[in-house]
């Protein structure tokens, strides 16, 4: 038997007695030795990345980023290049991860509802039952609804499972949802300021998380570093983000994680979950990190014109993926410093993606490729180097990833499953067959038939949202991407409106493993894939779309 360990490696003799093996055992948990049972486990978490934008190792058509590291994870381990969320905006998505469940079963529709529920067991609950020191660092969006995780960053954290945390708001939350309250001074007050003053008294807030309170603390030039977050990010008077480097949220987040790891007990497995701020907007990065994507080339949207705002966002956007790469660097050295890396695994997805201005569109909250897609990459002991798994597969099963590592069972109603078997070669595709996403009026369903024919079928009860086939027939850009001839010339006497159900409902089928911006609905080439997948999403969308 071997045992890989933090600095050394035992062999055990295969006649050595139960109560010496007992004895070796306790020894190596009291040490903080992570057996091959109870591997340590990490998941490096951004926010809003979305699929294809990771490098040119991850994906043949990625974006020509500088990202070592996370090539490196790639290189190392293995990436899932069709991963999907289970619902496409940060608290359900969020959500869905912890609970271990399907969108319509996690107990978080919307950012702003509710909290997670916290009568609902999460996986990291588990794993501190399991023995595990669990830490949570950043956005972990659990306490959105409510304002976030507090001054002290730990509200609901025991309830959640937290064995020790370092959480705060998202980066608009920090300055117009997390703050502790508004002040309005008098109008004799306010006349008596330059328009710039009145600004500031007029929508003066107080910082409500450790983030603000950390910028509330500093200064640069005789300025309070809030006061310049709060110019930046209300009042706009910057073309850069005006924080030291140091201040800036992604930096801070990655900072006080490793402080946190630097303070866990040595007597025990860990789980840490490292939630980046990053990269989603504003995209607003420091003159710094402007200086490495300035003058470099990236690929315009897809369908939509290239505008001088839209470059500059998608170049912002790719600067703060690089800065992110800088710390996932710094994560791996971290578990070379404390020879963890052989008994870590390490995991890197986010919670949803990014339109970035395909078809004229921002944000997530789509059913679209770019907001429900995004990276996946899983390394460490016993895990496949340099494989790719194409298969349509869960973030959700994550969850029950980390559970099968650290030999925990399941809640009753965790729906989550492991990726384990594929990661390590013993199967070569996910259990899950269907993969699910959804939020609000919208529900979709992947699965793949064959390698050359993965479907995804969209179901909106009313319009889709973001749709740029309303009122449109066959909206092609770019038609070399996919589809044959035959498709193209039937796509060209096709009209969407006059494919929806008697209830204006909306529906579309796209094969994802040619078409991966979605720009053409084959759902009347293929009535029977249609058919199929109908059955396979949840009521009232199985029978609204069949």
């Amino acid at each position: 038997i071997l045992f890989e360990s933090n600095f050394l490696l035992t062999f055990v003799s295969p006649t050595m007695n139960l109560a010496t093996l007992a004895i070796l055992c306790c020894f190596l948990c009291h040490m903080g030795i992570a057996t091959a049972a109870q591997p340590n486990l990490m998941l490096i978490f951004p926010d809003q990345l979305r699929y294809d934008w990771i490098g040119t190792t991850y994906h043949s058509y990625g974006v020509p980023l500088h990202t070592p590291h996370i090539n490196d994870l790639a290189e190392n381990g293995t990436r899932f290049t069709r991963a999907i969320v289970a619902a496409p905006v940060c608290a359900p998505s969020r959500a869905c991860l912890a609970s271990g469940k399907e969108y319509d079963e996690a107990g978080v529709p919307s950012n702003f509802k509710n909290d997670y529920p916290v009568n609902e067991t999460t996986f990291y609950t588990l794993l501190e039952r399991a023995g595990y020191h669990v830490m949570v660092s950043g956005k972990d969006d659990l306490t959105k609804a409510s304002g976030g995780p507090g001054p002290n960053g730990w509200k609901h954290g025991k309830a959640l499972g937290f064995s020790d945390q370092e959480r705060c708001c998202g980066k608009e939350d920090v300055v117009h949802h997390c703050c502790a309250k508004q002040q309005k001074k008098t109008e004799a007050e306010i006349q008596e300021e330059a328009r710039l003053q009145e600004l500031r008294r007029r929508h003066h807030r107080l910082p409500g998380d450790p983030f603000g309170l950390f910028l509330n603390n500093h200064s640069a030039n005789h300025t309070s570093l809030w006061q310049l977050h709060i110019d930046d990010f209300v009042h706009h008077e910057f073309s850069y983000n005006p924080l030291p480097d140091y201040a800036y949220q992604d930096n801070y987040i990655c900072r006080v994680t490793l402080e946190m790891l630097k303070r866990k007990p040595a007597n025990k497995p860990w789980f840490t979950q490292i939630n980046i701020a990053g990269p989603h907007p504003p995209f607003d990065i420091t003159k710094d990190m402007q200086s490495t994507v300035i003058g470099r080339k990236f690929p315009g949207p897809h369908g939509y014109n290239d505008t001088k705002k839209v470059i500059m966002n998608r170049k912002w956007y790719a600067g703060e993926i690089e800065r992110i790469d800088y710390w996932v660097g710094q994560f791996m050295d971290f578990l070379r410093t404390t020879k963890e890396t052989m008994n870590t695994v390490v995991c890197f997805a986010s919670d949803h993606g990014e339109m970035l201005g395909d078809y004229g569109l921002w944000g997530k909250s789509k059913p679209w490729q770019g907001s429900i897609s995004v990276p996946l990459i899983c390394r460490g002991p016993g895990i496949l180097k340099n494989k790719t798994i194409t298969a349509p597969t869960s973030t959700m099963d994550l969850a029950g990833t980390f559970l099968d590592y650290a030999g925990a069972n399941k809640a009753p109603g965790m729906t989550t499953q492991s990726l384990r078997d594929v990661l390590e070669g013993k199967s070569t595709q996910p259990s899950r067959t269907n993969v699910l996403s959804g939020l609000n009026n919208f529900r979709t369903v992947t699965h793949q038939y064959s390698e050359d024919q993965i479907f995804k079928y969209v179901c909106c009860l009313g319009r889709c949202p973001g749709s740029w086939f309303n009122g449109r027939k066959n909206y092609v850009s770019d038609a070399d991407e996919i589809a044959t001839e035959d498709e193209l010339v039937a796509l060209s006497d096709y009209d969407a409106e006059e494919d929806l159900t008697d209830s204006n409902n909306e529906s579309h089928l796209f094969n994802i493993a040619v078409d991966r911006f979605d720009q053409h609905d084959v759902k009347h080439m293929h009535p029977e894939k249609v058919q199929h997948l109908a059955t396979l999403l949840p009521p009232p969308y199985n029978k609204a779309c069949a």
